[in-house]
């Protein structure tokens, strides 16, 4: 019962999305786990269209990501950890890397790989088109399968739009590009969310501590990188 109560065991389930999964959250979870390691952490990889109710009924203990628009934030309270964007990536040696001045109007012909309909960062992405008088693609692959997606973008043509947490790790890696085209809709805050009535349990407690912890070292990097 100790334990429990410092959060030195028990569990902690918590949802993401691709904005978290990529590195915030990783991360997180080895700094929680040197310092606790007898807790079992669940993650649960979705949508908030799926996330959102599962927090609501207990399921789950935070959800961490984009934060949900208006809609979806009924009984949810946000807690803001950065600012995210999101990328449009091809694979290396994709023709369209050749090509400079590239705007959404020259990508129009292409084929992509974007998320579900429902998500907020497809709604931004349509959002982005429509700014420009252009119709946003109408015919796409449709999944937030990170590993789907990156199989697909080595043995084809695709253009997938990735959050910039989610791309960096990968362009450094070298397979993947990223193309100079500004998606300036997809600028959103990432954080956490969790059930505004309800005390988290101990162990959620520091989990919630060390994504503070790491999302700051991410803004620092950032900035810096901007810098130069």
């Amino acid at each position: 019962m100790a334990d429990l109560r410092d959060g030195s065991e028990g569990q902690v389930a918590i949802g993401t999305l691709l904005a978290g999964s990529a590195g915030l959250l990783p991360e997180a979870i080895v700094r929680l786990r040197q310092d606790r390691p007898n807790l079992v952490i669940r993650v649960e990889e979705a949508t908030n269209n799926l996330l959102m109710p599962a927090l609501r009924s207990g399921e789950l203990d935070l959800v961490l990501g984009r934060l949900p628009e208006f809609r979806d934030r009924e009984g949810i309270s946000q807690e803001h950890l950065m600012n995210d964007y999101a990328q449009l990536v091809v694979r290396r040696d994709h023709p369209l890397t050749g090509r400079s001045e590239l705007g959404l109007s020259d990508l129009l012909d292409q084929d992509w790989i974007l998320p579900d309909p429902s998500t907020t960062l497809r709604r931004q992405i349509d959002k982005a088109f429509r700014d420009e008088n252009l119709e946003p693609p109408a015919h796409a692959v449709e999944t937030v399968s990170f590993l789907t997606t990156r199989r697909l973008l080595q043995l084809t043509n695709y253009l997938a739009v990735w959050p910039v947490q989610l791309a960096r790790p990968e362009i450094l890696g070298g397979t993947i590009m990223a193309l100079d085209v500004p998606l300036k809709t997809t600028i959103r805050p990432v954080g956490i969310s969790t059930r505004t009535d309800d005390l988290m349990s101990p162990a959620a407690v520091r989990l919630v501590n060390c994504l503070r912890q790491v999302a700051s070292e991410l803004t620092v990097a950032s900035d810096l990188l901007a810098l130069h």
